[in-house]
């Protein structure tokens, strides 16, 4: 016989022979069938269907095989997680559209206070009239207007888009006029 084993397995035989009675047995336990000659064997040398995923039905691929059954679970923590970044997109758009709303009533009443102020010598009436009318172009309302002198105040609000609206009004004033006066005397 061959001192060599046939197969290339470390624990040797090939012929169906046990370790004890093979000419050059490899370390490890006597009596031991050799792999070939019985079931397949894991690394540790007990039979494939000895071990409990085999026995429990499941696949011995290493899924599944672990404790418990966790298939599935990426897609439910995956759907967890875009759920969350859509509640913080929808909030970052809710409080850009106030932010909005407030820049955009600051410059409703800067305008409004130079368009007044230009109409002062027309009319108070007219100069009133003048900066709703560029308040309303830029879609918030005039709430105050009045002119002391040569000197136009405005007061502007909107309400914001959405559920930013909850949060209240957005509130401007403004006040526009020459920067001298040119006295009487």
């Amino acid at each position: 016989m061959n001192p060599t084993p046939v197969s290339g397995h470390p624990r040797g035989c090939g012929d169906g022979r046990s370790t004890a009675d093979h000419p050059n047995p490899a370390p490890g336990p006597p009596d031991r069938p050799c792999p070939e000659a019985g079931l397949a064997r894991r690394h540790d040398d007990r039979p494939l269907a000895d071990t409990p995923a085999k026995a429990a039905g499941r696949p011995r691929d290493g899924w599944g095989s672990r404790g418990g059954d966790d298939r599935g679970s990426a897609t439910v923590v995956m759907a967890g997680v875009a759920a969350a970044l859509m509640v913080l997109v929808v909030l970052g758009l809710q409080v850009g559209g106030a932010m909005v709303t407030r820049h955009r009533v600051a410059a409703a009443a800067d305008l409004a206070a130079l368009a007044a102020a230009g109409q002062v010598v027309a009319g108070v009436d007219l100069a009133c009239q003048r900066a709703r009318w560029v308040v309303e172009g830029m879609g918030a309302t005039l709430t105050a207007c009045r002119i002391v002198e040569w000197e136009a105040y405005v007061e502007v609000t909107a309400r914001p888009p959405g559920w930013a609206a909850l949060s209240g009004t957005a509130n401007a004033h403004a006040r526009a006029g020459p920067a001298e006066v040119v006295g009487d005397g």
